[in-house]
């Protein structure tokens, strides 16, 4: 389908392409698509006036670093910051009241923190890390902490990992405690050889690590578990899962049962062909792929290809990428490089220790590094299909 044109004051014209979503996913489409012959005028809405660097959250909340950054979109987009709260036929509804028309729309909303509302006092006395304002409160709150506190950490994947590693070398005086419901460690298969790694690192920083430890409810000062027991907790953090942001399912377009969007393989919605998904909130032909920054900045410059190829009148390539590695900090100075399959499943150790802390510190940079690259020159960015 083809849309009307725009002309730029520069005299080009094309198609008015938004995208809602400012992470990593729609970043790196905005900035692909200014180099677009197709496209006229590229539109970027999202809450945040900058980029927010979620890999660097937890650094945030323990007072370790930063993780915004305001110098990675192009010149030539449009930045609106405002929160989108509808699609519909052509335009974006704002929370403001306001509309913004698309001839293509790209939405890469991301995800967000996953408190269930089915523990009781989760939600009102956990605090999450998963978005900017979350990791602000959890620094307040730690802030606030002395000597022998305890900080309970709900979650024994990568993030409550690495949220319990990142407190513990912070904050040396604070007694960390790290519940995993299952098993410890990322993926969904046998950490193996990782584990050995991962078991040292949080000893040496101190963390106590209890696995098959659901949580049945969250009180003021204290997680109360399904085996009856009742352990004191100064500060509770939430980092078990993430929830996408339910945009695609208010406005009626497809979703799975997550809410995230239904794309073909392509990233296309079938549902109506203006609409290409990228990032974490999207099911790939009824697939998730994971909520990562190795899978969403190459979706992001797949669906910019996407909707330039389908202004061509082209039949767009189905996205493709290949998972090499998977790198998990354990504070600042140590941790640990596994070679992971594309289910995320570890294989083996690559790295371990200040060499890996070097190389999980380098992934960020670089991830950052391609985004400006890709604002600066369109097009250049290639990825490991």
């Amino acid at each position: 389908m083809r849309g009307r044109r725009t002309t730029r004051p520069d005299g080009r014209t094309g198609a008015r392409v938004v995208v809602v979503g400012g992470g990593y996913a729609g970043t790196m489409a905005a900035n692909r698509l200014t180099g677009a012959p197709e496209v006229a005028h590229v539109v970027l809405v999202d809450e945040h006036p900058y980029l927010v660097e979620r890999i660097r959250l937890h650094q945030l909340a323990a007072g370790t670093g930063t993780a915004t950054r305001d110098d990675v979109v192009a010149a030539g987009v449009e930045r609106r910051t405002a929160r989108a709260v509808r699609v519909d036929d052509g335009s974006v509804l704002l929370a403001d009241g306001t509309r913004v028309a698309y001839d293509r729309l790209v939405l890469a909303v991301g995800s967000g923190p996953d408190v269930p509302a089915d523990v009781p006092g989760a939600r009102q006395h956990a605090l999450p890390v998963a978005g900017l304002q979350d990791a602000h409160r959890l620094a307040d709150a730690l802030a606030g902490v002395g000597p022998g506190a305890a900080v309970t950490v709900v979650g024994g994947g990568l993030s409550g990992i690495e949220v319990a590693a990142e407190i513990a070398e912070a904050l040396p005086d604070v007694r960390v405690r790290l519940l995993a419901g299952g098993r410890l460690g990322p993926g969904p298969g046998p950490v193996g050889p990782g584990r050995r790694v991962l078991d040292r690192g949080l000893a040496r920083l101190g963390v106590e690590v209890l696995e098959g430890a659901r949580v049945a409810q969250v009180e003021h000062g204290k997680v109360v578990l399904g085996d009856g027991r009742h352990l004191t907790s100064d500060v509770t953090v939430w980092a078990a899962g993430f929830a996408v942001p339910d945009l695609a399912r208010v406005s009626g377009l497809p979703v799975d049962a997550a809410g995230r969007l239904r794309v073909g393989p392509d990233l296309v919605c079938a549902a109506d062909p203006r609409v290409v998904g990228a990032g974490d909130a999207v099911a790939v032909d009824g697939s998730a792929w994971r909520m990562t920054c190795q899978a969403a900045v190459p979706m992001g410059a797949h669906a910019a290809d996407v909707v330039a190829d389908g202004l061509r009148g082209r039949t767009p390539a189905p996205f493709r990428l290949a998972f090499a590695a998977q790198c998990v900090s354990l504070g600042r100075r140590r941790g640990v490089l596994l070679r992971v399959h594309d289910d995320a499943t570890p294989s083996r150790v690559l790295l371990g220790g200040r060499a890996a802390a070097t190389m999980k510190e380098l992934v960020c940079r670089v991830t950052v590094r391609v985004l400006r690259t890709e604002a600066r020159h369109p097009g250049r960015y290639r990825w490991l299909p």
